[in-house]
């Protein structure tokens, strides 16, 4: 237990032939495994090693990132409650003061960007945004709170169907993204 997590977790080694092996994408370095590793080792120098087969590999989407969840509510949301599953109802009263954005959020890196949008699509596929907004990442979050928001009555919500969006950028990349669906009663 090195004391520098920020939630509990479990560590698993797979070795193959006595040699330290990431299952998923096949790297062979040893480098040192703890819970905050900052190994400096260029990965275009790593062996790579997959035990899957390359059907079954296929079928794994290995993200250094994760977005836990996305939710919408219209109520604010603090962390300890909303990680206990409250604030999850993905319903938006038009008649309340605010809307509120929330995920949880796991391997954040100094200067991610953090894209949020609300948005709507028509019978044609054609896409009409009430809501953006971009929030910077200062430094690397093992797990990270994120939540944003905005006057209700500023987004113009009739009544309907409506997609949230969370787009992590890393690099002018996108690197994950999520998108949930809500309801404005």
């Amino acid at each position: 237990k090195s004391g520098l997590t920020e939630f509990p977790h479990v560590h698993l080694i797979i070795r193959k032939n006595n040699i330290i092996v990431d299952p998923f994408t096949g790297l062979t370095e040893n480098p040192q495994y703890n819970c905050d590793a900052n190994n400096k080792s260029s990965i275009a120098n790593l062996e790579h090693n997959t035990l899957w087969d390359a059907e079954t590999l296929s079928k794994f989407k290995y993200l250094d990132v994760g977005i836990l969840g996305l939710y919408v509510t219209d109520v604010m949301p603090n962390v300890d409650s909303a990680r206990k599953g409250n604030f999850q109802q993905n319903k938006v009263e038009l008649m309340a003061v605010k809307i509120f954005l929330w995920a949880d959020l796991i391997h954040l890196k100094a200067n991610d960007i953090l894209q949020f949008r609300i948005y709507a699509t028509d019978n044609s596929g054609n896409k009409t945004t009430f809501f953006t907004s971009k929030h910077h990442i200062k430094q690397k979050y093992a797990q990270y709170f994120a939540m944003v928001g905005n006057n209700l009555d500023k987004l113009k919500l009739s009544p309907g169907t409506y997609q949230a969006e969370l787009v992590i950028m890393r690099k002018q990349k996108p690197i994950a993204e999520h998108v949930s669906t809500f309801t404005a009663l």
